[in-house]
Parts: C-alpha cells; sequence; structure tokens
C-alpha cells in the first residue's frame, strides 16, 4: 500500500486492497490476542 513501484510491482488498486486485507488480518489477530490474554476481574471473590 505504501511501496515504491520497484519494490512491489502490482497495480496500485491491488496494493490497496491487500494493504488492507493486511491491516485488518492484523487488528484481528490484535484484538484475539488481548482478548485471550486480558486480565481477570476478581471482584466476586470479595463475597
Amino acid at each position: 500500500m505504501f511501496s515504491d513501484d520497484n519494490q512491489l510491482t502490482l497495480p496500485d488498486k491491488y496494493k490497496i486492497i491487500l494493504g488492507v486485507m493486511l491491516i485488518a488480518y492484523g487488528a484481528l489477530r490484535f484484538y484475539r490476542s488481548y482478548k485471550k490474554n486480558k486480565p481477570q476481574d476478581y471482584s466476586d471473590e470479595d463475597n
């Protein structure tokens, strides 16, 4: 998406599509990792 024409020889619309897909995939991976590893709420242990 932000590459030079010398780095990746694809038409601009395919670079944008590929870039958006990779960013969305990274965001999904981050969300799933955060959801899996977030600190637990132990407020019920006081009772």
